[in-house]
């Protein structure tokens, strides 16, 4: 396969940047799950630290890319996707529940609108069909 062939080359590069594997991956969940079973398989062969390293970046890029999605935004899925690929591994979906980007800031208001706004899962949640005057 094509793609991982390029994920290999990649990767196996004496510096790999980070911008270039959050690249690689965000491309990989665009284009096949199926690929995915690569970057798993690396997740689980990390610890906690390394892990946080190497996916971190890419929680940040998900994160940030939420920020204002709405149903038509061409890259929904793709988040979807990213929070999926989080989930499906356990060293992942304990990286992702331990991330700053689980819960609002214990410092916060803690209601359904902090919960919207500042957790991924709520970003995600947030696009709607509803005008937003109805929901003010």
């Amino acid at each position: 396969m094509a793609c991982t062939s390029h994920n290999m080359i990649v990767l196996q590069a004496q510096n790999p940047s980070e911008s270039d594997f959050v690249r690689l991956l965000m491309n990989t969940m665009e284009a096949s799950s199926s690929s995915l079973d690569f970057f798993k398989q690396i997740a689980e062969k990390q610890t906690p630290s390394n892990l946080n390293v190497i996916f971190g970046p890419v929680l940040d890029t998900v994160y940030k890319s939420c920020a204002n999605l709405t149903l038509s935004s061409p890259n929904l899925h793709i988040m979807m996707n990213a929070v999926l690929f989080f989930s499906q591994s356990k060293p992942l979906a304990q990286l992702l529940v331990d991330s700053r980007y689980w819960r609002p800031d214990p410092k916060m208001l803690r209601n359904g609108k902090s919960f919207e706004t500042h957790t991924l899962l709520g970003r995600l949640l947030r696009p709607t069909t509803l005008a937003a005057s109805l929901i003010q």
